[in-house]
């Protein structure tokens, strides 16, 4: 009789040894099947292969014995052989997997059974051992060299460690085994789902050229080569193999592609597709892909063109509906844009056969009636987003509060945000955020510096919270609770170039600790090196320094690459104090075109008595 210790162990590893014993563990239940009588699994069995014992046991009748695999050896349940799985088992959960990992090793080369083997793999690749994982794979091959399995686990290991010598015999097998029809389409799987996945793409393609020697007939051989080639950038030999596809089969769509992936002038693309195109106007999937990557390439004037003439050829109506909608509303053609993504909500099938979010179309819909002026259609389209638990509800709430503000409903807006019950902390922040940015431009600064503060209180470790709420304190000149601030989103946050960048502009603007403010500003263009707004912040802490030159070159510079109206502002100033008057002037007018409201432009015009 077992004692409560055996009981205890056996119960904890989840498969049947007898009907009077408890659990093995599920790895282990099906070298053992054969030395206990057959009983249903457990349910909470949870490998592959126990699963799979479990699904035999409740085909055979209870009280009929299993019969044994005869391809696997048939072992004696001694007390060590049963303590030392247990042992690996129990080491395994605990994550120690060194030890789980050699005993099972050291079993299955004693035993001889591949299941084991397969067992170490397990251990040693769910600690993410590649190399440990591979000796317990060619154990396994070893132990049961016709496996299929066991051979596919061995050729994405190899794969994945670029030791692609070892089992590119496995592959020139799969390749010469299956029928001649296929052979074709087995090339392109074995690369699709193993060979480019390796590392080493020079490698990789060195021993594609040799395992595809043979085969190079094939359409498919050709075309792998070439993804190979462009995968270790020789896109010379990228298009000197997708045209041998392309002469292999002249009419073939995927090898048209494959020559217009491959090949870096645009215009030589667009000559390629056009000419296809032309000769095969009915090669939809052609035209469908060209059109994507045309999107991919950002030449969305021309991408819609091919959507519509598959819109006008009814295929996939719904993905060009959808693309079409799209596209309309990257090119500010929104009459468009409203018209095709209305269709795709008006279209049976919309969303549950294309994958694609109706809410999704609405948000969109709403943004798109926002920018022709239709503020109740705007509105009427979030409202219809009314599903808690769709991905677009919160996006649509917030947009709801944005746009009762803007229609002078700032109080229905607020109440709107204080009823929503976000998920977790993030989305509490979001919907903060949104309340404090609502009160800030309604210029009730005072509110929104107390929401921060309540918010603080709940999330006082949120980074984002917390800079906001130094900008608040800013603007109420309470500096030192800015500087507080700032300074704990750097604790938090070393890598915020925001935080140290807003502490050192706000020293410099204010004319003190100029060396530290620069220190800061510094720091902040290390982490985000040509950010404009950083570069501007260093110019205006160099003219507080004096350094007219230098602050002339830096802010010419962050002007360059963003002509934003107060770093124009800035510019000038300094051009104005280095006595380049009628430059700084012209720099004003530019800025005063942009942003005729912004606050650093009108306080520069103040403080140097100027009327444009």
């Amino acid at each position: 009789m077992k004692n409560a210790l055996a009981n205890a162990v056996l119960l904890s590893l989840g498969s049947l040894l007898s009907a009077q014993a408890a659990a093995l563990p599920s790895s282990a239940a099906p070298m053992l099947a054969q030395a206990a009588p057959a009983t249903p699994a457990s349910d909470g069995a949870s490998t592959p292969a126990a699963k799979e014992a479990a699904k035999e046991d409740e085909d055979e009748d209870e009280d009929k014995p299993k019969q044994p695999d005869p391809n696997l050896p048939l072992l004696n349940l001694s007390p060590d052989l049963l303590y030392r799985t247990l042992a690996s088992e129990i080491a395994a959960q605990r994550g120690q997997w060194q030890s789980s990992y050699v005993t099972l090793l050291s079993l299955a080369q004693q035993t001889r059974d591949p299941r084991l083997a397969r067992r170490a793999m397990e251990v040693a690749l769910s600690a993410k051992q590649m190399n440990e994982g591979m000796n317990a794979v060619r154990l396994w091959r070893e132990l049961s060299p016709t496996s299929d399995e066991a051979a596919q686990y061995h050729m994405a290991l190899a794969v994945m460690q670029d030791k692609l010598g070892e089992v590119l015999p496995l592959f020139q097998k799969r390749i010469q085994d299956s029928p001649l029809p296929a052979r074709g389409a087995v090339i392109s799987m074995l690369y699709q789902r193993y060979l480019n996945q390796a590392k080493d793409k020079k490698l990789l393609f060195s021993q594609l050229e040799q395992l595809l020697a043979p085969h190079q007939s094939f359409l498919e051989a050709r075309l792998v080569l070439a993804q190979a080639a462009l995968a270790k950038g020789d896109s010379a030999r990228a298009q000197q193999e997708a045209n041998a596809a392309l002469a292999i089969k002249p009419d073939s769509e995927l090898a048209l592609m494959t020559l217009i992936y491959v090949t870096d002038n645009l215009a030589q693309s667009q000559k390629l597709a056009e000419d296809f195109l032309t000769k095969h106007p009915q090669a939809h999937e052609a035209r469908l892909s060209w059109a994507r990557m045309l999107i991919e390439r950002k030449q969305y004037t021309a991408a819609r063109s091919q959507f519509e003439v598959l819109l006008g050829a009814k295929y996939q109506e719904l993905t060009c509906l959808y693309a079409l909608g799209v596209i309309n509303l990257q090119l500010k053609d929104y009459k468009s844009a409203q018209e095709y993504l209305q269709r795709w909500l008006n279209t049976p099938g919309h969303g549950r056969d294309d994958g694609r979010d109706p809410n999704r179309v609405r948000l969109m819909l709403s943004q798109i009636a926002e920018e022709l002026g239709q503020r109740k259609e705007a509105l009427d389209w979030l409202e219809k987003i009314n599903d808690s638990d769709s991905s677009q509800y919160l996006n649509a709430t917030l947009r709801r509060a944005q746009l009762l503000a803007k229609d002078g409903k700032l109080e229905e807006a607020r109440q709107l945000l204080q009823q929503q019950t976000p998920q977790n902390e993030a989305e509490k922040v979001q919907v903060l955020q949104m309340e404090v940015a609502l009160l800030r431009e309604a210029n009730r600064m005072l509110e929104a510096y107390a929401r921060l503060e309540q918010g603080l209180q709940l999330a006082p470790s949120n980074t984002d919270l917390l800079y906001e709420h130094a900008m608040l304190a800013e603007k109420l000149q309470r500096y030192a609770v800015m500087e507080s601030s700032l300074r704990k989103v750097i604790k938090l946050a070393p890598d915020n170039h925001h935080a140290y960048n807003a502490l050192g502009y706000s020293l410099a603007e204010r004319n003190i600790r100029l060396a530290e403010a620069q220190t800061l500003i510094e720091k902040a263009l290390q982490l985000a090196p040509d950010d404009p707004f950083i570069l501007d912040s260093l110019g205006w802490v160099q003219f507080r320094q004096g350094k007219l030159k230098e602050a002339e070159i830096t802010l010419r510079r962050a002007y360059s690459l963003r002509p934003d109206a107060e770093i124009g502002a800035h510019l000038a100033e300094v051009l104005w104090q280095a006595g380049q008057k009628e430059a700084a002037e012209k720099v004003l007018r530019e800025a005063a075109v942009k942003d005729p409201s912004n606050d650093t432009l009108k306080t520069t015009l103040n403080r140097l008595q100027l009327k444009l």
